[in-house]
């Protein structure tokens, strides 16, 4: 049977909860009185409906039961479903400790999408607690792309065209309880296994440690949402993101290695943020990570901007074309860049290959660095390779290409991308060169930077 519920059912589920408790303060899973719940079917899903409304570069407000074929919803009837688009899912945010302000985000295994209301203290007030399973009607509601998060958001319409909060008072045409309210189960997921498939799902990340330079801080200065930074133990990182309206933001960050759960968000085209929801989310119980000895670091900070890089035992080569690889600076920050612009030949092929490094031969040896690219033109490529033989002449040695992430063009432009930890522990206890390829034309001008070229041993 379908059950609209109303303010008041939502209210008297509420009295009951409070009621039940009495003066405790443990809330593990809520005995609630019995009700009927929705009972309607899911028609839809958050993946379907982020595809329907499109790319990453779509914007614009959108009704969402516009987005959605006459087809489709002819294969609903015949199916003997109803055509309204619903969405069956889970709460997984949470607005009790402030992190999260008017809005509440729902999963459904295929990814989690936010919902904006109008509404403050929805964790009491209508009930939305992590691990509530709901129904959301999407029908009548429009989608909009964030300008800041790139994600796309529910809401109502504005005569502007822009997207608004859904009203308090009409939060029931959108949202039934669907069941009782279960145990939370985040997914467990490595830094390196991110991708957009799991925004706005809830996550757990163990082994993750703040930053050494962040654990004397607070979790938020003042009242500014504040970035703080959460790594592994080989180096990956993401950004742990808290509203400044957080209540447990005045509270100094854990100096331990644990496990953190919360919302994947994005901000930009790549940068990857977890918001918590209390400090309660934070289980950092084991010793931080061993720092690895720094065999060989770079942050060319003392290149010239715009002259081609002379570094001390560095090898920069032009292949094909006239091109090499020079120095740049941006707000302070140096780089290695490497561009055809304005070269007009048909092939530039430089080489950027840094001094031979000995390895330790215990241990493993890693490589890191971070990369980023402007102006992208289908054609060019970053590569990175290993050799063990280079004598000074390129053609000569054997070059092995090694797999380290460098950016693609759904990174988005001046956004630096991390390697990722790659490993080199197949050449423990030889001297190695490590070379940046850069391949590509002077019609095809996409340029690439790097910079923080770290070998490291643990």
């Amino acid at each position: 049977m379908k059950t609209i519920f109303n303010r008041n059912v939502w209210s008297i589920l509420l009295l009951s909860i409070l009621i039940t408790a009495g003066s405790c303060v443990k809330e593990d899973f809520d005995t609630v009185p019995p009700v009927t719940y929705s009972g309607l079917t899911a028609t839809t899903t958050v993946k379907q409906l982020r595809t329907l409304y499109g790319s990453s570069t779509t914007t614009g407000l959108k009704k969402i039961s516009a987005l959605y074929s006459q087809s489709f919803y002819n294969d609903l009837k015949e199916r003997g479903l109803d055509t309204t688009l619903v969405i069956k899912g889970v709460v997984v945010s949470s607005d009790s400790a402030g992190a999260f302000y008017k809005s509440v985000w729902i999963e459904d295994g295929t990814g989690g999408i936010e919902v904006l209301v109008e509404a403050k203290d929805m964790f009491s007030a209508y009930a939305f607690k992590p691990g509530w399973p709901v129904i959301l009607k999407v029908s009548n509601l429009y989608a909009m792309r964030s300008s800041s998060s790139y994600d796309v958001q529910l809401g109502t319409p504005e005569v502007d065209n822009t997207l608004s909060r859904i009203d308090a008072s009409n939060i029931n045409d959108f949202v039934e309880l669907s069941g009782l309210r279960g145990a939370e189960n985040p997914l467990t997921v490595k830094l390196t296994d991110l991708n957009d498939s799991l925004k706005g799902r809830l996550i757990r990340l163990d082994g993750v440690e703040f930053l050494v330079t962040d654990t004397a801080k607070i979790f938020v200065d003042g009242t500014a949402t504040t970035n703080r930074t959460l790594k592994d133990c080989d180096g990956n990182t993401i950004v742990l993101r808290t509203s400044g309206y957080s209540t447990f933001g005045a509270l100094s960050l854990p100096n331990l290695n644990g496990s953190a759960v919360g919302v994947l968000t994005k901000f930009g085209a790549s940068t990857y943020q977890l918001v918590v929801r209390s400090e309660k989310d934070f289980q950092f119980v084991n010793d931080r990570c061993v720092e690895p000895a720094v065999v060989f670091s770079e942050s060319f900070t003392s290149v010239v901007k715009y002259a081609d890089i002379t570094l001390s035992g560095w090898t920069n080569f032009a292949e094909a074309g006239t091109k090499k690889w020079r120095g740049n600076v941006y707000n302070s920050d140096s780089y290695a860049e490497m561009t055809p612009f304005g070269s007009g030949e048909v092939s530039n092929i430089a080489w950027l290959i840094t001094p031979g490094v000995d390895l330790p031969s215990t241990g493993v040896s890693a490589l890191k660095f971070i990369s980023e690219y402007h102006h992208w033109v289908d054609g060019a490529t970053l590569e990175v390779f290993v050799s063990t033989d280079f004598s000074g002449t390129v053609g000569s040695a054997t070059w092995i290409k090694i797999p380290a992430r460098v950016p693609i063009l759904s990174d988005g432009q001046f956004i630096w991308v991390n390697s990722g930890s790659v490993d080199l522990s197949a050449y423990a206890g030889q001297k190695i060169y490590v070379a940046f390829k850069y391949s590509g034309s002077g019609t095809s001008s996409t340029g690439f930077n790097i910079d923080n070229v770290i070998i490291s041993n643990k």
